[in-house]
């Protein structure tokens, strides 16, 4: 030390070392200074719930499955997948997506198109059936009343436990409004087929033909532990027209005609009132049948509560739409047409009532779609758990399939065979404002493709094309895992004491070194996923 001292800073022609024998060197490094006692504010590592995730009426993880997608690894995806949600397939063409409404990335540049990756996983899925988690539930056995989306997710998530399950349904085939209240364009039957097929692989006993009542109920009580009952809303209300004979029809029960291959007689000139999903989705299967149709609606097109897809689709098809208007009056006309009378309309005590002048016209058919309704009185008691549309009103089907989830997991607690993953994810949920977006980079949509409205109203082939592997890749790697840490190392860089410990073994990825955590934040801050929070120190 003292070489150092002359040789550089020539401290001893300047007589600094007069008198100075030697130095004082510690033998200690900074480690005896346990800055942690300076700490108000201790980071906690916590994973949480991501708002796509939370927004999923199946409440599907959907970052986990993402991440899998991007690794390449299709087949662990698709096993997170169904652990939610048994059709990939049917989701990832007819729901809505309000996962992606909540998406973090879209405050950032544009929403991941978390659909087309389900779909792609759900077609990857058609041919690798399910297996049963385990056989726990064997001897034990429930009746499922309605082969919907909400019956086939109970009856899936009750076989992988085990359960004896007897599937019934009314119409021949099941699918429910899958398979006679959605058209073929919007969903393949061999799409619907095939996750259908990969349910009853599990073992699970299909009886079509056979409508369940509330006498046969009273001897199912008998027969079977549970009773899962999910008939769906067929019914409807037609309202009072002053004539409700030939050529009035309920737009429901029209389309499980047409799509179980019954088209009445329709005549050529057809009006449709209503402006949900039902409405569209019978103005442009009536096109595709050469009908000339039109849509009555009280509202705007903009107010109606039809998907937003299924209303541009329609637009592009170029439908046509009365809107603000009523039908008041119905007769019957002239050999065997109707006489419809129209009217505009007004607000009235927070009502919509008709007013100004009367429109005439003579049509061949009408046909409501102005809500749904159940077809029976049935109650929930201690061996019969209701679910779908028939306990919840009218949805989504990922509702229904949450709620056919739901209500296996009820009778499967009942049973003592609740499956370890079956809670509810109660987790915090990470929003934009939690997020450290400067670590990513803006990237565009995938956005699907779709045939050209003169093409495709001329048959009832699909309309949109997915995406191909590739592209789904691309897209999987959009997804900002919120809330989920992916050992990017960031806090860890960014620590200036080195407290923070970056582990990829066990759930606990991250581990704060207390004794010289100051508690500044910056791990919490600089955090891209959100997975640090400051919590005040006990």
């Amino acid at each position: 030390m003292m070489e150092i001292l002359k040789s550089k800073y020539n401290v001893e022609k300047k007589g600094l070392l007069h008198n100075i024998e030697e130095f004082p060197i510690s033998r200690k490094d900074t480690s005896e200074n346990q800055t942690g006692t300076w700490r108000t504010l201790q980071p906690l590592f916590e994973e949480a719930t991501s708002p796509c995730s939370q927004a999923c009426p199946a409440n599907v993880n959907i970052p986990l499955y993402m991440s899998l997608v991007r690794e390449g690894n299709l087949i662990d995806a698709l096993k997170i997948l169904r652990l939610r949600n048994p059709l990939p397939g049917v989701c990832g063409r007819v729901c809505p997506h309000p996962c992606e409404a909540s998406c973090n990335r879209g405050e950032f540049d544009q929403r991941v198109n978390i659909r087309a990756v389900e779909r792609l996983l759900g077609d990857y899925g058609l041919d690798i059936p399910p297996t049963r988690e385990d056989e726990r539930g064997k001897g034990r056995k429930v009746a499922v009343v309605g082969s919907g989306p909400a019956g086939l997710s109970a009856a899936y998530f009750l076989a992988r436990r085990g359960v004896t399950v007897d599937l019934y349904e009314r119409e021949p085939e099941a699918g429910g409004i899958l398979r006679y209240g959605i058209p073929e364009y919007r969903l393949p039957r061999e799409i619907l087929d095939g996750e259908i097929a990969n349910i009853f692989h599990l073992g699970v006993n299909f009886i079509g033909g056979r409508e369940i009542r509330n006498e046969a109920l009273s001897s199912f009580t008998e027969s079977y532990d549970y009773i899962f009952f999910s008939p769906g809303l067929w019914g409807s209300k037609l309202p009072d027209w002053g004539y409700k004979g030939r050529g009035v029809f309920d737009g429901l029960k029209l389309l499980r005609e047409i799509h179980a291959g019954n088209i009445p007689d329709l005549g050529r000139r057809v009006v449709v009132v209503g402006g949900g999903n039902t409405a569209l989705d019978l103005t442009r299967v009536l096109t595709r049948l050469n009908k000339e149709v039109a849509i009555v609606y009280r509202r705007t097109i903009e107010e109606a509560p039809a998907f937003e897809d299924e209303i541009e689709e329609g637009l592009e098809e170029k439908i046509r739409i009365m809107e603000r208007s009523l039908i008041t009056r119905i007769e019957k006309g002239k050999g065997d047409g109707l006489k419809i009378e129209i009217q505009g309309v007004a607000k009235k005590d927070g009502k919509i009532v008709p007013k100004g002048p009367k429109d005439h016209r003579i049509v061949d058919s009408v046909i409501t779609a102005l809500g749904q309704t159940a077809e029976m009185d049935v109650r929930e008691d201690d061996k019969i758990i209701l679910g779908g549309d028939f306990k919840t009103g009218a949805g989504t089907v990922a509702q229904a399939i949450g709620s056919g989830r739901e209500g296996a997991f009820t009778i499967l607690e009942e049973l003592g065979l609740l499956p370890e993953n079956g809670e509810a994810d109660n987790r915090r949920v990470v929003n934009y404002d939690h997020m450290n977006t400067v670590f990513f980079k803006r990237s565009e949509r995938f956005e699907f493709r779709c045939r050209e409205p003169d093409e495709r109203t001329a048959d009832f082939d699909e309309i949109v094309q997915g995406a191909s592997p590739e592209e789904a890749f691309v897209e999987s790697n959009r997804c900002f895992s919120c809330g989920v840490c992916t050992l990017c190392e960031v806090c860890w860089y960014f620590c200036p004491d080195a407290s923070v410990v970056v582990s990829d073994k066990g759930s606990q990825k991250i581990v704060f070194d207390l004794d010289f955590c100051k508690g500044c934040a910056i791990c919490s801050v600089s955090c891209p996923r959100g997975c640090v929070v400051m919590e005040e120190e006990q």
